[in-house]
C-alpha cells in the first residue's frame, strides 16, 4: 500500500518535466507530512532537491512512511498492530465500497442522459466505472495507511483486568459479623413443635 501511495504523491505533485525546479515541493512536503509522517520528516535542502529524480523522491517518501510504520510497530507490539491493521482495513473497505455503490448508481443515471448527446452509453459507463474503481482502491490505500500511521494508544486509559474479589475472613483482620437469626415466638398453649402432641408449656417450653 505504501508503495502505491508514494507513487501517487509523485504523480500528483511532480510535473512531466523531469527537472526538480518544476515540481511542487511545497505540496509534496505538506501533503505527505499532514497525512502520513510527522512534521519535519521531509526536510530537504536545496542541494538535495536538485539531486533528486522522481524515482529517488519516491524512495525517500516510501522510506519515511516505512520508518514511521516501524515506530508504530515498536509502540504497539506485533500482535496489537496486526489487529489494528485488520480492523482498520475492514472498516475502510466497507465504507469505501458502500460509497462506490452510491457513485455507480449516480453514474448509471448520468450515462443515460449522455445518450441524448449522441455518446455511446456503454463505452462511457465502462470507462468511467473503471476510473471510479481505481480511485476507490487509491482511497482505501490512503485511508488505511493514514489511520495506522497516526493512531496513538493511551496505555493509561486501557482497561485493566480486575482482580477477583477474595472472601473476607477473620484472618484479614476484619471482624466478620454473623447474621442474626430470629426465631418466631411460640405461644405457651400452642402445640409443641416437637410433635409430642402436648402443649408447648408442658413439653419443650416447660423451663421458659
Amino acid at each position: 500500500m505504501m508503495q502505491g501511495i508514494a507513487d501517487n504523491i509523485v504523480n500528483l505533485f511532480c510535473s512531466e518535466n523531469p527537472h526538480p525546479d518544476f515540481w511542487d515541493w511545497e505540496g509534496i512536503i505538506s501533503y505527505t507530512e499532514k497525512a502520513y509522517v510527522p512534521e519535519g520528516t521531509l526536510n530537504f535542502s536545496r542541494e538535495e532537491m536538485e539531486d533528486l529524480n522522481k524515482e529517488k523522491l519516491r524512495e525517500k517518501i516510501l522510506d519515511s512512511m516505512l520508518k514511521r510504520y516501524e515506530e508504530k510497530e515498536q509502540e504497539f507490539g506485533t500482535e496489537l498492530i496486526r489487529e489494528l491493521e485488520r480492523v482498520v482495513l475492514l472498516r475502510v473497505v466497507d465504507q469505501k465500497w458502500m460509497d462506490h455503490i452510491d457513485d455507480m448508481e449516480q453514474l448509471q443515471h448520468g450515462v443515460r442522459l449522455r445518450a441524448y448527446g449522441q455518446k455511446d452509453p456503454v463505452i462511457e459507463y465502462k470507462f468511467e466505472s473503471f476510473e471510479m474503481f481505481e480511485e476507490m482502491n487509491r482511497n482505501i490505500q490512503s485511508d488505511v495507511v493514514r489511520i495506522i500511521l497516526n493512531t496513538h494508544i493511551d496505555r493509561n486509559r486501557m482497561p485493566q483486568r480486575e482482580k477477583v474479589a477474595e472472601p473476607v475472613t477473620a484472618s484479614h483482620g476484619v471482624d466478620v459479623k454473623k447474621p442474626v437469626v430470629r426465631k418466631s415466638k411460640i405461644g405457651r398453649n400452642e402445640p409443641c413443635p416437637c410433635g409430642s402432641g402436648k402443649k408447648y408449656k408442658k413439653c419443650c417450653g416447660i423451663d421458659d
